[in-house]
């Protein structure tokens, strides 16, 4: 699993070059416009990401980071990045801030039932 706490480091995830294109839309593009702005508001609401990644233990991640249940419980949105990685977020401040988690699909049941009915 790995952490950030800025959207200035997205670029840094192992992810293929595609979906951190979609992901730098999903995370800055869309919602702020700018790197700048996105760095200002994750600062200030406390926002972080957490990529999953497939061979890490989610019961462990869970228990190590139980602020991420909230993600299975009470998802403000789900959006596949493409057909092999998702990005899902809860807000947790009134500001707005909270966590997104970033998951391969397919790895476990808890997170693939987030996942948009594609019928």
């Amino acid at each position: 699993m790995k952490q950030i706490s800025s959207p200035e480091n997205v670029g840094e995830l192992p992810l293929d070059p595609t979906v951190l294109t979609q992901l730098h839309r999903e995370l800055i593009e869309l919602p702020f416009g700018s790197v700048d702005c996105a760095a200002k508001f994750w600062k200030q609401e406390t926002t972080h990401l957490f990529l999953i990644e497939q061979n890490d233990n989610l019961n462990q991640i869970f228990i190590d980071n139980p602020q991420l249940t909230s993600i299975l419980n009470t998802p403000e949105f789900v959006i596949p990045l493409n057909a092999h990685w998702t990005i899902a977020l809860t807000i947790t401040t009134d500001g707005g801030g909270g966590y997104y988690l970033v998951f391969p699909t397919g790895i476990d049941d808890r997170l693939d039932q987030l996942l948009p009915s594609l019928d």
